[in-house]
């Protein structure tokens, strides 16, 4: 078994960072955020319920000693069904930042072929 892949985590902390920066966007600097696909985004009555989310999500994958076959299982289900959830209910960029986590945590569980 490996763990969830550094790039894989790199990633989803990206995308904690962009949900902070539009979680705060109204309140730092007021109105609204300029780029459109976030300014969608920002009006979502959800947006720091799907911030914690992700903040958790991402804290998992970083964290190697939480991880085992199990726990990545459970994991890859709960990242799946907010990937489906935010996809087809929340919004787009929240099931692009937790379908990659969904992929890479059942990867990870699939026992490593040796080298030949």
């Amino acid at each position: 078994m490996t763990g969830i892949s550094r790039s894989t985590v790199i990633y989803s902390w990206v995308w904690v960072l962009i949900f902070a920066v539009t979680l705060a966007w109204p309140y730092t600097f007021g109105g609204t955020i300029p780029f459109p696909g976030l300014a969608k985004l920002a009006q979502s009555p959800y947006l720091a319920l799907m911030s914690t989310a992700l903040f958790i999500c991402a804290l998992f994958a970083s964290i190697p000693r939480l991880q085992s076959r199990n726990k990545n299982l459970v994991f890859a289900g709960v990242v799946g069904c907010l990937a489906v959830a935010g996809f087809l209910f929340l919004s787009v960029p929240f099931g692009l930042a937790n379908a990659p986590l969904c992929h890479e945590a059942i990867r990870s569980t699939k026992p490593r072929q040796p080298d030949k």
